[in-house]
């Protein structure tokens, strides 16, 4: 069934529930659901959303048009096509926006691929104070905090609360702190099964926690730190 809803500038018009059709990062009255629309309406939506893609997408990128995607509700994105908790969308910043921002709510984010992400922090995702992110199954990769004294967290920066379970934080890149994963002072995070490898920063190659981290069955490996160490 058909839901109406009022979409980033859209006049309102009919989308095909949350389910995502088309890779293309768009707001455009076409018959087809863009993730950034589908994301939308879920933030419109006092209720707990689940966004989930068409099948003709398996294997397939979403490349941000410049602007980050913004979550302000209690979502889920499921990018398991075929449920074998595996990957199937890569969503990409395109080395000009940070992907995710988690301002609010709570939000999953499974079986999906972030990459090249660019920001002051956070380049792949970023986790404000009181926000709550649940990542699942998926891999930040590729990704970097500006070339500035405030540049941390290359590939998640925490503020809020964050679990990882079953991913994947490599190749990251931070200029001052955190190149994978940097703790702020207001942050909690916890990994399980996980793995933070091959990120560079300045102090944290790999982790740079200030706050409360819980680690188990973490493999930390391959990170650098100009100082403090790759850990």
């Amino acid at each position: 069934m058909a839901v109406h809803s009022y979409l980033e500038g859209k006049s309102m018009v009919d989308t095909p529930s949350l389910i995502v059709t088309t890779s293309a990062d768009i707001v455009a009255d076409d018959g087809e659901t863009s993730l950034r629309e589908a994301i939308a309406f879920a933030n419109s939506n006092a209720d707990a959303s689940t966004i989930t893609f068409a099948a003709g997408l398996l294997g397939q990128q979403i490349t941000l048009a410049g602007s980050e995607l913004v979550l302000l509700s209690e979502v889920t994105i499921d990018g398991d096509i075929n449920g074998d908790d595996v990957a199937d969308i890569t969503v990409s910043g395109d080395n000009a926006s940070r992907v995710f921002t988690v301002v609010s709510g709570a939000a999953t984010l499974d079986a999906l691929t972030i990459t090249n992400g660019y920001a002051s922090a956070g380049g792949g995702v970023f986790v404000e104070s009181g926000a709550t992110l649940d990542l699942t199954n998926s891999t930040i990769t590729g990704s970097r905090a500006y070339e500035s004294y405030e540049g941390s967290g290359g590939g998640l920066y925490n503020s809020g609360t964050s679990t990882l379970t079953n991913s994947t934080i490599s190749d990251n890149y931070a200029y001052e702190s955190g190149g994978g994963l940097h703790n702020s002072g207001t942050g909690t995070v916890a990994l399980t099964n996980s793995t933070i490898s091959g990120n560079n920063a300045y102090y944290g190659g790999g982790l740079h926690n200030l706050d409360t981290a819980t680690l188990t069955n973490i493999t930390i490996s391959g990170n650098y730190a100009n100082n403090g160490g790759g850990f």
